[in-house]
């Protein structure tokens, strides 16, 4: 018996989230808050492998870094003031060890050369220092605090010629001192020539960031020493307490965003959360600079506590190679297409729908009639504009990225009648200006290669007096080149001891290394014990061996031998 078989049609929809149109009048008299631009955070250690590469790589970083409408193109660079310790991932040099350096501070800190670079790519970029902590002798939030405030900025001046811009006026993530600002650290900047020096704070992070509006605006003296309030705060936390408050928002202060953070997303994830967050922190918050830890991530894998999530990574000095992740394409979004002090024109700048992450801003050049829009979409949609109050309706240049393709030029749009209508792929990135001159730019990366061994390591090529040396990683402590009492040069820790708060070190090579290798070292102490490391993977594999010397004596400086321990 034959059997008839009749095909069967199955239609499988897929359905793409979209969200309706939104019609937006670009008018350039609605003028909002002050735009400080999109800056980067170098604290922590987070940058000390970057001082390691060689050229043209080392110029190549740095030029997508700072290098106007090239990469980044970073508008605002925040470092940490060194104090000898531990402050994540690494510890940073301080410019005064003691109170008599203080008088005659050393710019030891590799944050100046950072500024300097930066400074040479872009003469107008804003530059900022806060403390993560302070050397002992400095107590806290004293007289002497102070001053140690006020001779990092003379090191600064007297190393690079630079002013600084903006110092927070209190310590990371702490309390502030209200009595302390007002009365010691704004009258001594001020009466050591630096009144020019704008006090940011207080960096605070959690539930209590904003609660400084609560002295406001009784508290005159306050008001009148603190030129920006600032928190550590990431933008879809928008609880009570950790969202700047309604009080805070209607001060007319101006408010920033100075520690957002990208380490638990990689690659296109982050792009997208943070051009998000860029957003995001004016339309719901009235914040109007963004700046994040960390966006480069030039140290070693071993001792980061986030990592792979910098906009570039850059920690294989040895080799030159480095990776530029899709997150310097996100901030190129906003940074390629404005300048600091352009104005936010609060009726181009709204989310799609209610409480979402798609979202879009519009800023205009008080100085001409150029203008930019940057969309950071959730679900597919539209915008429809209209272009009014004096602002430019000629020829539009559209820049889009995605999780296939980056900062890729799309066809110029011509507006008529001074209106245009653009469609949005869900989960993208945007910007719409009138502006010209953006580039992706590009540079050739050698290969990637292991950490090469042997390393031998005399420290003869260094001045007395250097920090840093090639593919070390100080993690607590700042270790010095110094002459040597049998001639010669080796490294010695100036910070002292109880300063450290436990055995200062530093950090050689990276994880990469093999499994069989040795390891010596040429130590001189005068007491307690030396620890030397080997195969240190990550925090949770820490392999150490402990070996105990005896002090040298007067008569003796014969130095040990490590290897046959390890």
């Amino acid at each position: 018996m034959s059997r008839a078989f009749v095909p069967i049609m199955l239609l499988i929809a897929i359905v793409v989230p979209h969200v309706s149109a939104v019609n937006v009048t670009i008018n350039g008299n609605d003028v909002g808050r002050t735009f400080d631009g999109i800056g980067l955070t170098s604290a922590n250690g987070s940058t000390e492998m970057l001082l390691d590469y060689q050229e043209p790589y080392q110029s190549d970083i740095l030029d997508l870094l700072f290098k106007p409408k090239f990469g980044m193109s970073i508008q605002h660079i925040k470092a940490e003031m060194g104090c000898g310790r531990n402050t994540t991932c690494g510890s940073e040099a301080p410019h005064a060890v003691t109170e008599a350096e203080n008088a005659n501070p050393v710019p030891r800190t590799y944050e100046f050369w950072l500024f300097n670079e930066a400074k040479k790519r872009n003469p107008a970029i804003v530059t900022e220092a806060l403390a993560w902590g302070y050397p002992d002798w400095c107590g806290w939030m004293t007289q002497k605090t102070a001053d140690y405030c006020a001779s990092y900025v003379k090191s600064l001046k007297n190393a690079y010629g630079i002013n600084l811009d903006y110092m927070s006026c209190a310590v990371n993530e702490g309390e502030y001192d209200r009595n302390w600002i007002v009365n010691t650290l704004r009258p001594t900047l001020n009466r050591e020539g630096y009144s020019s020096v704008k006090l940011s704070g207080p960096d605070m992070a959690y539930e209590r960031q904003w609660h400084i509006f609560d002295l406001w605006p009784q508290d005159t003296a306050l008001l009148n020493a603190v030129d920006v309030v600032s928190g550590h705060f990431d933008w879809d936390n928008r609880s009570p307490g950790w969202a700047p408050t309604d009080k805070a928002k209607s001060s007319g202060r101006t408010l920033w965003s100075t520690e957002m953070h990208n380490g638990w997303l990689t690659g296109w994830n982050t792009a997208l959360y943070m051009a998000r967050g860029h957003n995001a922190n004016y339309v719901y918050h009235k914040i109007t600079h963004s700046n994040t830890w960390y966006v480069l991530d030039a140290m070693p894998a071993q001792v980061a506590v986030y990592k792979y999530a910098g906009a570039i990574q850059a920690d294989q000095p040895w080799s030159g190679w480095y990776q530029v992740n899709p997150y310097t394409w996100a901030i190129a979004h906003t940074t390629q297409f404005t300048e600091v002090g352009w104005k936010y024109l609060d009726g181009a700048c709204g989310a799609f729908g209610s409480d979402s992450n798609g979202t879009y801003v519009t800023l205009r050049d008080p100085n001409s009639s150029n203008w930019s829009m940057i969309i950071a979409t959730e679900a597919a949609t539209s915008i429809s504009a209209t272009i009014t109050g004096g602002l430019s309706t000629g020829t539009l240049c559209v820049w889009k990225s995605d999780a296939n393709a980056q900062f890729v030029q799309q066809a110029s749009i011509s507006p008529v009648n001074g209106a245009f209508t653009i469609s949005l792929t869900a989960n993208s990135i945007y910007t719409v200006s009138t502006t010209t001159g953006q580039q992706k730019g590009f540079r050739t990366i050698p290969q990637s290669k292991p950490f090469p061994l042997p390393v031998i390591e005399g420290y003869e090529s260094y001045a007395i007096g250097s920090v840093n040396p090639r593919f070390h990683s100080d993690q607590l402590g700042t270790w010095e080149v110094c002459a040597r009492p049998d001639g010669g040069k080796c490294l010695h820790q100036i910070i002292p001891v109880n300063a450290n708060g436990g055995t200062a070190n530093t950090v050689i090579g990276d994880g990469s290394m093999p499994d069989d290798y040795e390891m010596s070292a040429d130590v001189l102490i005068d007491s307690g014990n030396v620890v030397v490391g080997g195969r240190w993977a990550d925090w949770g594999k820490l392999a150490l061996a402990l070996i105990k010397i005896p002090p040298a004596s007067a008569h003796e400086n014969t130095p040990a031998d490590f290897s046959r321990y390890l």
